[in-house]
């Protein structure tokens, strides 16, 4: 815990707004207590509240649903364009910063994760959909990537939704040992994450036909899912 808590030092006394470049992203993974909770978003609220500067978004998530080897509470992640994370690193956490962690470790347990990379696709920017499932992914194959991609555009162009944020991207390092790539689907509600899906195919068949068709010549063998888990948001900033 105490790597991940230096990392996030670097990182927690700047925060701003959505870039409209390309967006990178910085996920920070870590558990703490359910009685600790209410006093650690405090502590979070403040610090991002009182340190802000252009080009960042922070958003804290409580994960809801992961597999066991996935044994982490929270998710503190940041996005931005390359220029906004590169002054991130750059800048010296100032007193209040230092005085935050040295409050948060008292609440950390062992444990967590860390990683960063980039956001490919991103349908329905604008909406804050609170709860989604991230899917991580291992892909050997860039032509069946790039059919994905292609097919991901042309889906969402031609059968939009104000129901559901679609999010692809590749990860540059850490996630997972092996991961390579993700989904994001988020939804305005649990009700939705659980029905929103079946219930779209159900009313647009052409959809499936559509999506069949662009998927014909994907090779899915070289595609494997390695971590998949439900997050929702806490916080955003």
């Amino acid at each position: 815990m105490k790597k991940i808590t230096t990392l996030l030092l670097l990182l927690l006394f700047v925060l701003g707004i959505y870039s409209q470049e390309r967006t990178h992203w910085q996920a920070y993974s870590f558990s703490i207590d359910g009685s600790d909770q209410e006093t650690v978003v405090s502590l979070l609220d403040k610090q991002f509240s009182s340190n802000k500067s252009e080009g960042i978004t922070a958003y804290l998530y409580s994960v809801m649903f992961s597999d066991n080897e996935f044994d982490v509470t929270h998710q503190v992640i940041f996005t931005g364009n390359a220029d906004a994370l590169n002054k991130m690193w750059s800048s010296s956490p100032n007193l209040e910063t230092q005085l935050f962690f040295s409050k948060m470790n008292n609440y950390f347990k062992e444990g967590g994760s860390s990683g960063n990379g980039t956001t490919i696709l991103n349908f329905n920017s604008e909406t804050v959909f609170p709860f989604q499932v991230v899917n991580i992914i291992n892909s050997s194959s860039m032509s069946s990537l790039r059919i994905m991609r292609n097919s991901m555009k042309e889906i969402n162009s031609k059968y939009p939704r104000k129901d559901k944020g679609t999010i692809f991207g590749s990860i540059k390092s850490g996630v997972h040992p092996n991961a390579t790539h993700y989904f994001v689907s988020g939804y305005l509600s649990y009700g939705d994450l659980l029905e929103a899906d079946r219930k779209y195919r159900l009313e647009n068949p052409e959809m499936i036909e559509d999506a069949m068709k662009l998927w014909k010549d994907i090779d899915w063998s070289t595609s494997k899912s390695l971590r998949k888990f439900t997050r929702v948001l806490v916080k955003k900033w």
